[in-house]
């Protein structure tokens, strides 16, 4: 509103008539008008302020500014106009999320020794891999990132102190440091001097432990012949860290059919992190991560924060629960699972790839399910902006991703895609403008087919790829009928999976119950 500034101290340039109601406050200041929210009336429901004006009921929206509140009203009115900005741009909405989707993380207290160890190789090894050592260098690397520690049960096993079941007779500390006490008359070795007995020791058939370390030289270290790509040490987090395989790659390709945000049930500070681990570039996200501290609900995800109407989402997610009521917008994936605490939290030992031999994912038998959600996202992007001059560019960004996914992903790794939003924007939903960020908007003509569309239908099969008038005109209403599974019979196959702790009592292989008796009427 415009007109004389308020007298009772509102923004310049505001009436005192244009609020209430309030579009939305920032730290409890009205962003229209510059006053201080009104407490509610101590009488009633408190739905009216003490001077009687209605309060409307508000979101925050801290991920976008801290303290920012918006009106229910303010923020449809919001997602309106960014659902317009976003589709006249020829993108969707695309909501990911973190942990099992596009990485996995473990603390440290979780792992093991062995784990650090093996973890410690790879990231070493990586590191020099990705500075062009040669195969030797990168051994040498990942030999030198763990520094040798004698087997204690080698040690035991030689010096006797092992019982017949193989268990170390060894005495507790309590009894060593008991013994170092003794008085000095007494024949008892402290523990110190057996210590150095040990270390002096040459256990038969070898010269001297040193030897151990020597052959360790040609000991193949897991993981690490090739290292695996984007494995990292967070020790400010304690956290180790491995993306999925192609997660750089998807983002880039993703980036261009879609304005990305990242929805996640951890912390600011852990969604922060590994946002930067993906984006190291900062041009992907653009502000738009949604931890559980700016969830509307510590429990589930929902996309009432998020700004863009729900025709125009797509979700990717390895959790359906935590989407009660935006199912239809989710495009489920496997969870990831690189460690092997993380399969067992899950109840799915044997899943993860240091269970695999540390071959990851794609290469040990199982699909690389970036790969397919990217082809679900170009499908319905195809569909989506049939008959628009956006209509190719699914086709592109396939063949940004295949380009990656042959061996240029970490070459490109810090590349910024060649259409995304801009890390100087004010606003987390707004890119700069359009001629800059390389975009072709598209003419105002198509907004009135596109708002009619709804990318729910699409998904499930409201279309047809292989069908070339797709792409001149808009899918039929009648379309929408075409399910993936019409006209298939479905048989089960009575198979369980394999972490089912009692498989002969699943459903599918209880007996069918006995068929009721038959009905006999009483005779006349």
């Amino acid at each position: 509103a415009t007109g004389r500034p308020d007298p009772r101290g509102g923004a310049g340039g505001t009436t005192a008539s244009s609020c209430p109601p309030h579009p939305g406050f920032l730290h409890d200041i009205c962003v229209r008008c510059g006053l201080r929210r009104e407490k509610p009336s101590s009488a009633g429901s408190g739905s009216h302020s003490s001077a009687g004006h209605p309060i409307p009921k508000s979101t925050s929206m801290r991920y976008i500014h801290e303290g920012l509140e918006l009106s229910n009203d303010e923020l449809e009115k919001a997602k309106r106009e960014e659902k317009t900005r976003v589709l006249l741009s020829g993108k969707l909405l695309l909501v990911l999320d973190l942990d099992h989707t596009l990485l996995n993380s473990a603390r440290f207290a979780d792992l093991t020794q062995d784990d650090h160890d093996v973890l410690g190789r790879i990231v070493a090894a990586r590191a020099c891999a990705d500075a062009g050592g040669s195969e030797e260098d990168i051994a040498k690397a990942a030999k030198e990132a763990v520094p040798h520690r004698p087997d204690r049960s080698m040690i035991d096993r030689e010096e006797g102190r092992e019982d017949a079941d193989g268990k170390s007779t060894r005495k507790p500390k309590e009894t060593e440091r008991a013994e170092d006490d003794a008085l000095p008359g007494d024949e008892t070795k402290s523990s110190d001097d057996e210590l150095r007995e040990v270390e002096t020791k040459e256990p038969p058939g070898m010269d001297s432990l040193t030897d151990l370390t020597v052959s360790m030289e040609d000991t193949h270290f897991p993981g690490c012949s090739p290292p695996l790509k984007h494995t990292y040490c967070l020790r400010h987090l304690a956290l180790f860290t491995k993306l999925r395989p192609f997660a750089h790659a998807f983002l880039r390709a993703a980036s261009e059919l879609c304005q990305l945000y990242i929805y996640t049930m951890g912390d600011k500070r852990y969604a922060a992190e590994m946002a930067s681990l993906l984006d190291p570039g900062g041009t992907l996200f653009g502000g738009r991560i949604i931890s559980n501290e700016e969830s509307t609900n510590a429990r589930v995800k929902d996309l009432d924060i998020v700004l863009g109407a729900e025709p125009a989402v797509l979700i990717v997610d390895d959790t359906d629960r935590v989407w009660p009521n935006n199912l239809r917008n989710l495009i489920k994936v496997d969870r990831y699972h690189f460690f092997k605490q993380s399969a067992l939290g899950f109840r799915q030992p044997g899943a993860s790839v240091a269970e695999k031999n540390w071959r990851d994912e794609g290469d040990n038998g199982t699909r690389a399910q970036l790969r397919d959600a990217l082809l679900v996202i170009a499908s319905a992007h195809r569909l989506f902006f049939a008959g628009t001059d956006a209509s190719g560019r699914a086709d592109e960004a396939l063949r940004s991703f295949k380009r990656d996914e042959d061996g240029e992903e970490t070459a490109s790794a810090t590349r910024p895609p060649a259409r995304t939003e801009t890390s100087e924007s004010v606003n987390p939903g707004k890119d700069k403008d359009d001629s800059v960020s390389g975009i072709a908007k598209l003419p105002d003509s198509a907004l009135e087919t596109l708002r009619s569309r709804d990318v729910r239908e699409l998904l499930l099969g409201g279309g047809n790829d292989d069908d070339a008038e797709s792409e001149k005109n808009a899918p039929s209403k009648s379309s929408k009928s075409i399910l993936p599974l019409s006209n298939v019979s479905v048989a089960f196959s009575r198979v369980t999976a394999r972490g089912e702790p009692n498989p002969e009592r699943h459903p599918l292989w209880l007996p069918p119950p006995p068929a009721p008796p038959p009905h006999h009427k009483p005779p006349p």
